[in-house]
């Protein structure tokens, strides 16, 4: 058979049939030397149909975009998508920038057989580590109503498009009634079951701490809601309030002292309840600009240490972008990334799975026999 490929359009995917960039003319009669000569007549014929309407599609894209920008959210195959990305001619200046920006922010979903692969080669790394980490980001805590910060619904990009302002996070999170997540659950059961040591978390909305992980195997490394601590003795506070309504934009407060780092406030106006000590109470956030602790909340050299040692270290939900947290991961001998967006490090992972955390960790509980 000769399989000549026609290019009839350049319409991008909707999800609807496998073949949309080129179709298929199958003929099947013998070879011989009248055959060549009819095929060569078909190919110069078919080339000279194929140009025009190549410049019939060229005319139209030149009005109409590839992808519907308008909406907000496009749903593509991963091999459409990769298709477009490579795509040159046809594409306006800008929908090169959109496709640029869309890149940044896309998240991707691997297939349910490859996800039921990968679910088994992360099942087998955990029966084979005897040290087990997590390092969890916001997507571990998305489904309790807590936005991500990059993917498609994220606090940065709906503040790019228009839809948000910079700090809906706060006012938007009702810290108190969140609920812990499958993936904050079912690190708890991998914790009871002798299957995961440390958890370490960029996360400040103490899901971990409602899930039930024990307090000296968790590392809150950028800071608790509801913790805070006392600057000279250092001794932790957990309160069943958010503490940082008490200090980051209490400007009019008479405690309020602007910390030169990230130009916001750290003090509660509390202070230590130790008689010998009644040092002055901050709250435990990290902000942009601000140094990682040391010792409060498990601190960053006790984090390292962890991972260090570690087999094997789960990251889940994390697009590994704020240093230096986002590079204690990769100092275990082996890592497991689960996250819908792309990061710098995967070629680094042994096992990358575009996937939901909760899903992910459900079946990886399914996989290990144990009940979450």
């Amino acid at each position: 058979f000769f399989c000549i490929p026609i290019t009839l359009d350049n319409e991008h995917c909707t999800l609807q049939s496998e073949e949309r960039f080129c179709h298929l003319i199958k003929l099947g009669f013998p070879f011989s030397f009248f055959s060549f000569l009819f095929l060569l007549f078909l190919l110069l014929t078919l080339q000279a149909t194929n140009m025009k309407v190549w410049k019939k599609v060229t005319k139209a894209q030149q009005q109409k975009s590839l992808v519907n920008w308008e909406t907000s959210q496009v749903v593509l195959h991963a091999h459409c998508w990769d298709s477009f990305c490579s795509q040159e001619k046809g594409v306006s200046r800008k929908e090169g920038v959109m496709r640029e920006s869309a890149e940044e922010t896309a998240e991707f979903y691997d297939n349910q057989q490859d996800v039921l692969k990968k679910v088994e080669e992360a099942t087998d790394l955990v029966l084979r580590s005897k040290y087990i980490t997590s390092f969890t980001g916001a997507g571990a805590s998305v489904t309790s109503g807590i936005g991500t910060y990059r993917g498609t619904e994220g606090i940065d990009t709906k503040e790019a498009l228009g839809q948000g302002e910079s700090d809906s996070e706060e006012s938007d999170v009702d810290y108190e009634s969140l609920v812990p997540t499958p993936t904050h659950k079912g690190l708890v059961t991998l914790y009871n079951n002798d299957k995961m040591h440390a958890v370490i978390t960029q996360n400040c909305d103490n899901l971990h701490g409602k899930a039930g992980t024990p307090r000296e195997v968790l590392y809150e490394l950028h800071g608790n809601v509801f913790a805070e601590y006392c600057e000279d003795c250092e001794k932790e506070y957990f309160r069943d309030y958010c503490t940082d309504l008490y200090s980051t934009n209490c400007y009019a407060e008479k405690w309020f002292k602007k910390c030169p780092k990230c130009g916001l406030g750290h003090y509660t106006g509390r202070l230590c309840e130790d008689k010998k000590c009644k040092g002055k109470l901050r709250d435990t956030i990290i902000n942009f600009g601000d140094f990682l602790n040391d010792n409060v909340l498990g601190g960053l050299p006790r984090a390292t240490k962890e991972c260090k040692k570690a087999d094997l270290c789960f990251v889940l939900g994390s697009s590994l972008t704020v240093p230096p947290a986002s590079l204690l991961p990769f100092k275990a001998k082996k890592v497991v990334i689960c996250n819908l967006q792309k990061t710098d490090y995967d070629e680094k992972a042994t096992v990358r799975i575009f996937y939901p955390c909760d899903d992910f960790v459900t079946l990886l509980l399914e996989k290990l026999g144990f009940v979450n």
